[in-house]
């Protein structure tokens, strides 16, 4: 379904991916420019085509370095245009290329900052992670003067089923006491 959120002047409409002029270009089912989307029928009979009035297209995958899709970078027109616009497309696909750059450099930080502070055994904070949620937890409840809570949880006999039984076993009580805890935590929480 599209929905309209008004900001400033502008709408912004958010529409199903599958009702895109961009899905069927990705699949291969139309060209980048379609200077008249009557011309190619995939445009021409997806929803959005049907729900808004476009009369052109443009539309440039953003791809990451491996190749995946990030999305797409597009404008629609609500009458057809001329040709010559299709000169515009190396520098469409140019600053599309860029953008996949920009994405993926940004997704590796993101990765690397996940790998810096999760535990992976668990999956939870680590240290590292938790030190970091807890200096930005006190500044927000300094902020607003809320009360924040810590639960500490401490699996007895731990140092016992890693002498008797092994650390795999250990490992394996670590595992499923975080999915425990994940499973009854509410979104807001952090484990």
């Amino acid at each position: 379904t599209v929905t309209g959120v008004q900001t400033c002047a502008l709408p912004i409409y958010v529409f199903r991916w599958a009702d895109s002029l961009c899905s069927r270009m990705v699949l291969g089912l139309g060209p980048r420019f379609a200077p008249n989307i009557v011309d190619v029928p995939a445009y021409h009979e997806a929803p959005l085509g049907r729900q808004f009035s476009i009369g052109a297209y443009i539309g440039i995958p953003i791809l990451g370095s491996d190749g995946k899709l990030f999305g797409t970078l597009c404008g629609l027109h609500p009458t057809p245009i001329h040709t010559e616009f299709a000169t515009s497309l190396p520098t469409i696909e140019l600053s599309a290329r860029l953008l996949g750059t920009v994405l993926a450099a940004d997704r590796r930080a993101e990765w690397a900052v996940q790998e810096a502070t999760t535990d992976v055994l668990t999956g939870l904070l680590n240290r590292r992670g938790w030190d970091s949620l807890l200096a930005t937890e006190d500044s927000r409840c300094r902020r607003y003067r809320r009360n924040a809570s810590v639960v500490m949880i401490d699996l007895d006999g731990l140092k016992l089923v890693n002498d008797t039984s092994g650390h795999a076993a250990g490992d394996q009580l670590l595992r499923r006491a975080a999915r425990i805890l994940r499973d009854v935590a509410r979104d807001t929480d952090v484990i």
